[in-house]
């Protein structure tokens, strides 16, 4: 059999990927190694706005000065963490039930390889189509080096929503957008937050203007250490949050 199309990776590009080419024919394929509750939910934009949420408010009651208001805010942020996945649970069960209302016969659990232009391997089978969507995300690559000096402590967006207490210090390598706005996030939960910066921007911000009012925006909250990189003695010394993401190898 040869199908009209096959969809490799089932995060939220590859579920409505099927879900419009659903609407155009039966004979599709879908291949997803890994969960099939999408990253989204699980580990990336949902959990993290929860976290975001969480951050905006209680920054906002110890500022209340700023709006006329005189108060005193004491607070326990034991809640954080369990609230994030709390939420991060009900997001991943509509997806998991998004998915497992699809026909078996769409789903294939493995890792796609491409024999030639028209032709995928999956668990030893091969699978042609006419056409391919590859939809496979992004995934943490935590650097070995870093993994040996820190252990455990070396987090990455796959495992920080995982941690019972927030750390009293975090050191965020990258000052990437997820980056950016988790480090903020966790600064307006009183966390001590530093960023290694790569190079001179914050934020993708590509205006050199906008990139100059970011930088004025966020440095006096943000310790940035811009064209820096870490060494295996600072990772020591440090709590690491790893936010570098790259692309998945697919071949």
């Amino acid at each position: 059999m040869i199908y009209d199309i096959i969809i490799i990776g089932a995060g939220s590009a590859g579920i409505s990927a099927y879900t419009a080419a659903k609407k155009q024919t039966d004979h599709l394929l879908i291949i997803n190694d890994g969960p099939w509750d999408t990253t989204c939910a699980r580990v990336g934009c949902m959990p993290s706005k929860v976290l975001i949420a969480s951050a905006n408010q209680y920054h906002d009651a110890k500022n209340l000065s700023l709006v006329g208001i005189d108060a005193k805010v004491t607070a326990d942020l034991s809640g954080v963490l369990p609230r994030v996945r709390e939420y991060r649970d009900r997001f991943t069960q509509g997806m998991q039930k998004t998915v497992d209302s699809w026909k078996a016969e769409h789903k294939i659990n493995g890792k796609a390889r491409f024999i030639n232009s028209n032709t995928v391997e999956v668990n030893g089978k091969k699978y042609q189509a006419k056409a391919f969507i590859i939809a496979v995300g992004s995934t943490p690559r935590p650097n070995d080096e870093w993994q040996k000096a820190v252990g455990d402590r070396l987090l990455t967006t796959d495992t920080l929503f995982e941690l019972k207490t927030l750390p009293n210090s975090i050191a965020v390598v990258g000052s990437g957008t997820i980056s950016t706005e988790l480090a903020l996030a966790l600064h307006h939960l009183d966390v001590k937050t530093t960023i290694f910066a790569r190079g001179k921007h914050i934020a993708s911000a590509t205006s050199p203007r906008i990139q100059e009012l970011v930088i004025k925006a966020l440095q006096p909250k943000l310790n940035v250490l811009f064209e820096t990189s870490p060494d295996s003695l600072t990772l020591k010394l440090k709590l690491i949050l790893l936010i570098k993401i790259k692309n998945k190898k697919l071949l």
